[in-house]
């Protein structure tokens, strides 16, 4: 079975739909464009990349603004929220919080000349691979973060209805050979 969604077609599997919406982090994803494809979508559940643990305590000050406004979005018009985000530092040995500030003025610049939804396309996403990226991002921690993420995300996928994944444009690659029946409509 076939539905069109706002030019997009998504695919019923067992009346189970899973969304993947990657978004930029540090302000970068526009809220109210963010609330206009979770309109669209109509989930059931939303999965944020939040902890679950700070989901439940509510205690969001470290998270991206497009996560925690999502999340807000979710309990305001009483859908189900979970987070599946995992507590692991992906920095490199030596790398601190000034050397990521590089690294986002760097993609700051990148971003700039294109508008947000462009990067869940892959050959986007490859653009924010700025100089700086690289040496600031330990590889092994990624790998076990996305592995992390995506276990949380099958534990807590709603069994039945639509599902819509927040999760940063960079992981997005991931989770497609991950979930092969989900649908990824901005790709």
């Amino acid at each position: 079975m076939y539905q069109r969604i706002s030019g997009v077609i998504g695919i019923t599997i067992n009346m189970k739909k899973l969304f993947f919406i990657g978004t930029l982090h540090a302000g970068i994803t526009p809220n109210k464009e963010l609330a206009q494809i979770l309109k669209t979508l109509k989930p059931d559940q939303l999965l944020v990349e939040i902890h679950q643990k700070d989901v439940v305590n509510n205690y969001l000050k470290n998270y991206p603004v497009e996560m925690v406004f999502a999340l807000r979005w979710a309990k305001r018009n009483k859908i189900q929220v979970k987070g599946f985000a995992h507590h692991i530092d992906m920095l490199a040995k030596g790398k601190t919080q000034k050397d990521n500030l590089v690294v986002i003025q760097e993609q700051k610049k990148v971003i700039k000349k294109y508008f947000w939804h462009d990067f869940n396309k892959e050959k986007y996403t490859k653009l924010l691979n700025t100089k700086n990226f690289k040496p600031l991002i330990d590889q092994k921690a990624w790998k076990q973060c996305e592995e992390a993420m995506a276990r949380n995300i099958k534990k807590y996928q709603s069994k039945k209805g639509v599902s819509v994944v927040l999760c940063g444009v960079g992981h997005l690659s991931f989770f497609e050979k991950k979930f092969k029946q989900a649908i990824f409509p901005l790709r």
